[in-house]
């Protein structure tokens, strides 16, 4: 499962294993839901080809590069709710484990987490101002307007 970060002064400095585990792994041990959670351009499509390498299942509508279901994020950006647990439904039902990564999923992880039997998170974390430039060099986004984006 990997080690708890802990930080721990080392000659005078703190040693970080790089990540952290919060919370105890809750479900009866059935289906997992991993859900990869961060800002657009900020590192989720990099995840999600690690777990697609991984062999992870990742959706039946996978659109690369950027690793997202197409199907369940048109549900979900289109708010058909009963259309998003039917699809997390059936994952459940096929794959031991499946991955579901999509940038604007954070505004929703209280209804997306009661869809699911078993979720886990990887929430995953850049400098607001690496983001804005590669939103500004992708979508021709002012940094500064795009650095507010991230924070509000």
């Amino acid at each position: 499962m990997g080690r708890i970060w802990r930080p721990r002064a080392k000659a005078g400095r703190l040693e970080n294993s790089g990540f952290k585990i919060s919370g105890a792994p809750t479900g009866d041990g059935g289906p997992v839901a991993i859900i990869v959670v961060g800002l657009s351009r900020g590192g989720t499509s990099a995840i999600a080809a690690s777990l697609h390498a991984l062999g992870i299942h990742m959706g039946d509508s996978l659109h690369q590069p950027n690793f997202e279901d197409v199907k369940l994020a048109r549900a979900f950006r289109e708010r058909e709710w009963r259309e998003v647990k039917t699809i997390i439904h059936k994952y459940e039902s096929e794959h031991v484990r499946f991955a579901w990564k999509l940038p604007d999923i954070y505004w929703q992880l209280s209804r997306i987490h009661k869809y699911c039997s078993n979720p886990r998170y990887i929430f995953v974390y850049r400098d607001i101002f690496a983001i804005a430039q590669r939103r500004e060099l992708v979508r021709q986004i002012d940094t500064m307007t795009s650095m507010k984006d991230c924070i509000g």
